[in-house]
Protein backbone atom coordinates (compact mmCIF):
# COMPACT_ATOMS: atom_id res chain seq x y z
CA UNK A 1 0.00 0.00 0.00
CA UNK A 2 3.13 2.33 0.98
CA UNK A 3 4.28 1.98 -2.07
CA UNK A 4 0.77 2.60 -3.93
CA UNK A 5 0.85 5.69 -2.54
CA UNK A 6 4.33 6.82 -3.22
CA UNK A 7 3.82 6.13 -6.72
CA UNK A 8 0.94 8.16 -6.91
CA UNK A 9 2.57 10.97 -5.29
CA UNK A 10 5.33 11.15 -7.39
CA UNK A 11 3.01 10.64 -10.66
CA UNK A 12 0.29 13.31 -9.84
CA UNK A 13 2.81 15.64 -7.98
CA UNK A 14 0.71 15.61 -4.75
CA UNK A 15 1.10 14.57 -1.42
CA UNK A 16 -1.54 12.39 0.75
CA UNK A 17 -0.51 14.61 3.62
CA UNK A 18 -1.67 17.76 1.53
CA UNK A 19 -4.63 16.27 0.68
CA UNK A 20 -5.46 15.53 4.19
CA UNK A 21 -4.93 18.83 5.39
CA UNK A 22 -8.13 21.24 5.63
CA UNK A 23 -8.35 24.25 3.53
CA UNK A 24 -7.08 27.48 4.53
CA UNK A 25 -10.52 29.23 5.46
CA UNK A 26 -11.25 32.29 3.42
CA UNK A 27 -10.56 36.12 4.77
CA UNK A 28 -13.84 36.48 6.73
CA UNK A 29 -15.73 39.82 5.26
CA UNK A 30 -14.91 42.96 7.19
CA UNK A 31 -16.58 45.51 5.54
CA UNK A 32 -20.24 45.73 4.93
CA UNK A 33 -22.71 47.85 2.87
CA UNK A 34 -26.36 48.78 3.83
CA UNK A 35 -28.93 48.10 0.79
CA UNK A 36 -31.98 50.07 1.10
CA UNK A 37 -34.37 47.47 -0.51
CA UNK A 38 -37.74 49.53 -0.20
CA UNK A 39 -39.00 51.96 1.62
CA UNK A 40 -42.75 50.63 2.48
CA UNK A 41 -45.54 52.47 3.52
CA UNK A 42 -43.88 55.16 5.63
CA UNK A 43 -41.71 56.70 2.52
CA UNK A 44 -41.38 59.83 4.65
CA UNK A 45 -39.72 58.41 7.65
CA UNK A 46 -37.43 56.29 5.57
CA UNK A 47 -36.40 59.42 3.47
CA UNK A 48 -35.38 61.12 6.91
CA UNK A 49 -33.19 57.69 8.36
CA UNK A 50 -31.36 58.06 4.70
CA UNK A 51 -30.82 61.49 5.14
CA UNK A 52 -29.37 60.76 8.93
CA UNK A 53 -27.26 58.18 7.73
CA UNK A 54 -26.18 59.55 4.40
CA UNK A 55 -25.97 62.75 5.36
CA UNK A 56 -27.78 63.69 2.11
CA UNK A 57 -30.17 66.64 1.07
CA UNK A 58 -33.86 65.89 1.37
CA UNK A 59 -34.17 65.72 -2.86
CA UNK A 60 -30.71 63.13 -2.70
CA UNK A 61 -32.72 61.10 -0.28
CA UNK A 62 -35.59 60.73 -1.80
CA UNK A 63 -33.83 59.96 -4.90
CA UNK A 64 -32.13 56.67 -3.13
CA UNK A 65 -35.55 55.85 -1.47
CA UNK A 66 -37.63 56.23 -5.14
CA UNK A 67 -34.74 54.62 -6.33
CA UNK A 68 -34.49 51.34 -4.19
CA UNK A 69 -33.26 48.79 -3.99
CA UNK A 70 -29.84 50.77 -3.68
CA UNK A 71 -26.86 50.52 -1.65
CA UNK A 72 -27.26 53.85 0.68
CA UNK A 73 -23.52 53.31 2.59
CA UNK A 74 -20.86 50.96 2.06
CA UNK A 75 -17.62 50.56 4.19
CA UNK A 76 -19.33 49.60 7.47
CA UNK A 77 -18.72 46.90 10.65
CA UNK A 78 -21.11 44.45 10.99
CA UNK A 79 -22.19 46.14 13.99
CA UNK A 80 -22.80 49.51 12.57
CA UNK A 81 -24.30 47.95 9.88
CA UNK A 82 -27.17 45.84 11.78
CA UNK A 83 -27.93 49.01 13.33
CA UNK A 84 -28.50 50.98 10.09
CA UNK A 85 -30.59 48.43 9.11
CA UNK A 86 -32.43 48.86 12.48
CA UNK A 87 -33.02 52.61 12.07
CA UNK A 88 -34.25 51.89 8.55
CA UNK A 89 -36.86 48.72 9.66
CA UNK A 90 -38.07 51.15 12.37
CA UNK A 91 -38.80 53.66 10.18
CA UNK A 92 -40.79 51.20 8.36
CA UNK A 93 -38.27 50.65 5.65
CA UNK A 94 -37.01 47.55 4.13
CA UNK A 95 -33.11 46.76 4.19
CA UNK A 96 -30.28 44.70 4.46
CA UNK A 97 -26.61 43.99 4.61
CA UNK A 98 -23.98 42.35 1.76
Amino acid sequence: MNKLLKASEEHYGVSAQALSQPEPSKEEQTEFSVILVGAGSHKDDVVKQVREITGLGASEAANIVEGAPRTIIEGQSREDAQKLVKKITDAGGKAEIS
